[in-house]
């Protein structure tokens, strides 16, 4: 990796409250303001709707190893 980490973010799982279900993804490398990479996250109403999202998923892995070229 560009940086040196080898810790990258595919997705964030946001479940802290039931009504309020949302799945973050990361697939692109830009960056907001204070540096962090920029999420797109997704309103869901159930867990399992995860697995709708799974081109998303291997869209941010593919992002990383084309960076780790």
């Amino acid at each position: 990796m560009p940086d040196g980490n080898q810790n990258y973010t595919i997705c964030r799982l946001y479940f802290n409250d039931l009504d309020n279900l949302a799945v973050a993804f990361f697939d692109s490398m830009m960056k907001n303001k204070q540096g962090g990479r920029i999420e797109e996250k997704i309103a869901i109403s159930k867990v399992s709707e995860i697995y709708d999202y799974r081109e998303k998923l291997l869209k941010t892995v593919r992002v990383y190893l084309k960076e780790m070229k």
